[in-house]
């Protein structure tokens, strides 16, 4: 939920700035891209609450994750077709050798994948810039 309200914050920044308008065709291709996997993190989250099973969300969530971003890869910067192929190494890893410890799976995860993008962007932002 965090993630989306970020997203839609900076959505709503970046077309101010460049005058266009909130929700374009991008928008509208993201969010039917992602609509799909959440829902699906929903049902199955519920499930493994049901059952007891939520040492295994962390790998689910990080799958639906993974596959939200390649639903609407055609129009996303390369840099996240990337972060979206390392959630997905991400989500077997959470599966098969963190599932004991799922608090670390989702810090090295979630909290890792998307602090290595935002330094990235972060970079090529200010890199780009004349000084």
């Amino acid at each position: 939920t965090l993630a989306l309200l970020g997203g839609v914050a900076t959505t709503t920044i970046k077309a101010k700035r460049a005058r266009e308008r909130i929700f374009d065709r991008k928008l509208r291709i993201v969010s039917l891209g992602v609509l799909p996997p959440l829902i699906a993190s929903l049902l199955v989250t519920s499930l493994l609450a049901d059952t007891g099973r939520l040492d295994l969300a962390p790998g689910f969530w990080t799958l639906f994750y993974a596959l939200g971003i390649l639903a609407a890869a055609q129009v996303l910067d390369w840099e996240l077709q990337v972060t979206a192929w390392t959630f997905l190494v991400a989500s077997a890893a959470s599966f098969f050798l963190l599932r004991s410890t799922p608090h670390l799976a989702m810090l090295l995860s979630f909290g890792g994948i998307h602090l290595v993008l935002g330094a990235f962007r972060f970079h090529q932002e200010h890199s780009c810039r004349p000084v």
